[in-house]
Parts: C-alpha cells; structure tokens; sequence
C-alpha cells in the first residue's frame, strides 16, 4: 500500500489488493466521525463521507443509518467522491451541494408547482420525480425563496384559482345579455362633464 495515500479507516487488505481505489487523507477524522454520528449539519461544507460497502457518499447530517467506522472515508467535495467510484446518497443528495445544481432542482420544482397547482397536486410526486426527500425539498426552499415548499403550492393554488375566476369573469363579461350595454367612457354620460 502506497503510505503517501492511505486508507482513512486504516490499513485495509481490500485496497491493499485490488489497488484499484485511492482514498482521500483525513486531517482530522476524530472531529468529522463525532460529525457524521451526530448528524451535524455545521460540518455538511466542510466535507463528505462514503460508506465503502454501498459506494455511497453522504453529507454529515443525513439522517440514515450511522455506518460502522471502519467502512467510512472521507472526502472534500463531491467531485472527488465520484472519483473515487462512489455514487451520490438519494436521501441527502450530497451532489446538490453545488448552488447551481440546487437552484436548477428547486427551479424545477417551481415549476412542477406551477403547472400541477391547479389539479389539487401535494409534494409526494414531486419529491418523487426528483428523486428528493422532502427535508432536503424543504431545506433548499428555504434557502432559494425564504418559504417552505407548502405554502409555496399553496400560494400557486390561490393564484391558479384566481387565474381561473378572473378567466371566467372575463367570459361572463363577454356573455353579457343583448340589449344591455357595456360600461365604456364612450357610453357613460358622466364621463363628458
């Protein structure tokens, strides 16, 4: 085993054999361990841990089941978890770490809430469909609009059913009985004084 790159868990026969992984040096892995036990969320920035039973790299505050320490590594940033042939947790989506890629999902979502307000649509589906929890749905809208997801759908309701009870004034209006004028300045006699 190359010294220079070891193994944060220690020495591992695994990588030792296969040589096929290099992992990541941890400066100060007591700290980050007590983090990913404890679910910190202040450490989510500072770095990222895989599990190298399942090849999935979380952030410290994801809410899954703690690994055993001897099957976690760390990492500084995605990028180099994916690297390291680990792939991203669906639950923490430690990927969405990048502002652009989180304000894309979140945009999405928008716009998900936008078209399906007016059919009685709830986060399920749209958690669903991007492969999201709705804590992580929650957290980034917060962050990008200053308002939990659900009284953002439920202010595209109340504007879709606006929308439609403006429409169908507006039909009512053009529907007006014949032989009843509209109201328009030319028509009202105030309007000339």
């Amino acid at each position: 085993m190359d010294r220079s790159r070891p193994c944060i868990s220690g020495p591992c026969p695994t990588h030792e054999q296969e040589n096929a992984m290099e992992l990541p040096v941890n400066h100060d892995n007591a700290q980050w361990w007590k983090a990913v036990v404890n679910c910190d969320e202040r450490f989510d920035r500072v770095f990222l841990y895989g599990v190298t039973t399942t090849h999935v790299f979380c952030r410290p505050s994801c809410k899954s089941k703690t690994p055993l320490r001897k099957h976690v590594v760390f990492f500084s940033s995605a990028g180099e978890a994916e690297t390291a042939g680990f792939r991203p947790c669906k639950r923490c989506r430690p990927d969405l770490l990048d502002e652009r890629v989180a304000r894309e999902l979140v945009s999405k979502a928008r716009s998900m809430m936008d078209v399906n307000a007016s059919n009685g649509s709830i986060l399920s589906p749209i958690t669903n469909e991007l492969e999201i929890s709705r804590e992580l749905l929650t957290r980034l809208f917060l962050q990008f609009y200053n308002e939990s997801p659900e009284s953002c759908l439920h202010r595209c309701r109340i504007e879709a059913t606006m929308a439609k009870i403006r429409g169908k004034l507006q039909e009512l209006e053009e529907e007006r009985l014949p032989g009843i004028p509209k109201k328009s300045p030319k028509n009202n006699a105030d309007f000339d004084r």
